[in-house]
């Protein structure tokens, strides 16, 4: 729940920020590409700090902006926009620790350096920013390092901070390039014209000189005015970009590299992407008939027709594969048409989307898109993800079905996520594989949890083990075969393996 509704506060305010940047037709569609990415709808589901991250960070460059852009006496009334920043700062620094802050540092770094004005800082009240994150983030701090030591607590701060920078941690390793390579899938399909929508904030970002009519005549006083209207949008593309590339690069610096990381940039590559489908539509977005942009698009849709196909697929395996185990109370042939009729669907929307392009309705492409990536996520959250990662409830099910009561001690070997401490409400115990025998000594009427191929285990043969299943651990990317080990019964068979030994 905390996940789903600081998605929405997130599109809600990517919303609001695009009316204040741009227009409202470029404000709502932005919120929409936000919304139905792929990033966006995988991550508001799971039970993570990431969604708290993005809306905390889409709340800290809100009000940055709005402090940025404030002149003359509206720079007064800035004040309530500063103490949103900080606020948003310090519960960003409360979800994922340094993300925010560096997030809105390198920003107003990158808005000083390319327009070489800093004083706008002050605007921020540094010193109250201070005080309000103390406030918020000091507490926690010190209950924190007074309860687990502040020797450990520093420790885990740079083994999450500067160990992730310098080594890949747990696996996740990628080269440079690797966000930019995912972006086209991880924010599809937003990622249309995302290419030609950096290119062009990047050339009506670029810094004007301002001129004194007054002195230089009225044509050129008029002819400035002229060019100020015509490009009264380059301080939003200027704001966007500084968003966007520093951060960008930092991450694709940095060696741990996992899809979320870049999420917090989302909204601002949403809104110029957003803004570029309006300017194309106009005419006036250089390279959008070129043949690089033709092979873009061939890839975007391409991007689409996988993702319907993959998603065919596994729904029909996941159907299929609740024939005749009652884990589901509707006829699976309802379930089958109703999945097929869904991709059919998508798929109409997806040759809609094609077609529209191909007459340069490009807004409208986006939105037969977006209705396709709406049903195709319906697809996926009701069909596909239960079935291919439901490692964690089929262990709770099962242990649940094999104790009833609840009352035998459990325990999870080397299968340790967060989500089976959830579903078993905390009655689980995290072990590693030292401690099994003990903890079998101490607990002989207990169930264990763990990978079939676990070394102690090894002696149990497929079809011995209470419960059996498999699933995609996606935390770590990978399959796992898990089984629940009944320990009486596996004392049992080993004191009657040992009598066997002994015999002979």
């Amino acid at each position: 729940v905390p996940s789903m509704l600081a998605a929405m506060g997130a599109v809600l305010m990517t919303w609001r920020l695009g009316v204040s940047m741009f227009d409202p037709r470029a404000a709502w569609l932005g919120a929409a590409l936000l919304a139905v990415c792929p990033m966006v709808v995988w991550d508001a589901h799971q039970a993570r700090a990431d969604q708290v991250l993005l809306a905390a960070t889409v709340g800290a460059q809100w009000g940055l902006w709005r402090v940025w852009r404030a002149r003359g006496t509206a720079a007064g009334g800035a004040i309530r926009w500063a103490v949103m920043f900080w606020v948003c700062v310090a519960l960003g620094i409360m979800a994922k620790g340094p993300v925010t802050p560096m997030v809105a540092a390198l920003t107003c770094a990158g808005l000083g350096l390319v327009t070489r004005r800093w004083g706008w800082l002050w605007r921020l009240r540094p010193v109250m920013g201070v005080a309000i994150v103390a406030a918020v983030v000091g507490p926690w701090v010190y209950l924190v390092g007074e309860r687990v030591g502040w020797h450990e607590y520093l420790g885990t701060v740079l083994h999450e901070t500067v160990g992730r920078s310098a080594e890949a941690r747990e696996g996740h390793w990628g080269p440079p390039g690797y966000h930019t390579v995912l972006l086209g899938v991880l924010f599809w399909p937003g990622s249309l014209l995302t290419a030609l929508a950096i290119g062009r904030a990047v050339a009506r970002g670029a810094p004007m000189e301002r001129h004194n009519g007054a002195s230089a005549g009225g044509w050129f006083r008029r002819a400035v005015v002229r060019l100020v209207r015509a490009r009264a949008g380059r301080r939003a593309e200027l704001f966007c970009l500084a968003w966007i590339v520093p951060a960008w690069v930092v991450f694709e610096l940095v060696l741990t590299k996992l899809p979320h990381y870049t999420m917090p940039m989302y909204t601002a590559i949403a809104l110029l992407s957003a803004r570029a489908v309006f300017a194309a539509e106009a005419g006036r977005l250089p390279g959008v008939e070129g043949a690089a942009q033709r092979w873009g698009i061939r890839v975007w849709l391409a991007v689409g027709a996988v993702l319907v196909a993959v998603l065919a697929l596994a729904g029909a395996w996941y159907l299929l594969g609740t024939l005749g185990t009652g884990l589901v109370d509707v006829p699976v042939v309802v379930l089958l048409v109703a999945a097929a009729a869904a991709v059919i669907v998508g798929a109409r929307l997806l040759l809609a989307a094609r077609g529209r392009m191909i007459e340069g309705r490009f807004a409208a492409a986006l939105a037969s898109a977006i209705g396709a990536a709406v049903v195709l996520a319906a697809v996926a959250l009701q069909f596909v993800l239960p079935r291919v990662m439901g490692l964690s409830s089929n262990a709770a099910h099962s242990a649940a079905f094999i104790d009833p009561t609840g009352r035998r001690p459990l325990a999870a070997v080397e299968y340790h996520e967060d989500s089976l401490v959830f579903l078993t409400r905390g009655r689980v115990e995290r072990i590693d594989e030292a401690g099994l025998d003990e903890w079998m000594k101490r607990h002989p009427d207990g169930l264990v949890i763990a990978p079939r191929a676990l070394p102690a285990f090894k002696r149990i043969t497929p079809g011995e083990a209470d419960t059996e299943f498999m699933g995609l651990n996606y935390s770590r990317g990978r399959y796992e075969d898990l089984m629940i080990v009944d320990v009486p019964r596996w004392l049992k068979r080993v004191e009657f393996l040992r009598e066997q030994e002994t015999a002979r």
